[in-house]
């Protein structure tokens, strides 16, 4: 860009920007049905749920909510937990990311990620992860208690960046 001083003189200057990590929102608007996984942004959540020999019954991923797609559930028991995140750059690539923080609507479950981190939420609204999420390769989030299904964890709104 030309700047111009009241004098009649002119100086060229040139700017770089170099922009290393935007924050994204995963809001699970599109989430619908009882899918394996669902993507939003290049962030993937995958159900992670073992079946037994003979079980029938298949892995999924949770739509629920005030709005009923705009929120993901998580519960113990059949079929859903634990749910495993994993972030892919626009090339497919496996990428490190870093969870930033989630809007809870219910129950507690129990967060993980591959650098050892733990969280586990005391409260609804939003509750922010940590440093032990941050530059990760995966974050899991479980719901072990037998509780019959009573307590499920939704939740909506997960940021992070990369």
């Amino acid at each position: 860009y030309q700047v111009s001083d009241g004098n009649g003189g002119t100086a060229t200057a040139t700017a770089h920007i170099t922009v290393e990590g935007m924050n994204e929102m995963m809001t699970f608007d599109d989430l619908t049905g009882f899918p394996l996984s669902y993507s939003e942004g290049g962030m993937t959540v995958t159900s992670k749920w073992e079946t037994s020999p003979g079980d029938f019954n298949t892995p999924h991923v949770h739509t629920a909510g005030p709005d009923d797609d705009r929120a993901i559930l998580n519960h113990s028991g059949c079929c859903s937990t634990p749910y495993e995140f994993r972030y892919a750059d626009e090339s497919g690539d496996a990428a490190n990311f870093t969870f930033v923080n989630f809007l809870n609507h219910a129950g507690t479950g129990e967060w993980t990620s591959s650098s050892g981190g733990s969280y586990t939420p005391t409260q609804n609204g939003f509750n922010e992860f940590g440093s032990g999420f941050e530059n990760v390769e995966w974050v899991r989030w479980s719901k072990n208690e037998d509780d019959d299904w009573t307590n499920d964890n939704v939740i909506e709104d997960i940021e992070w960046f990369v």
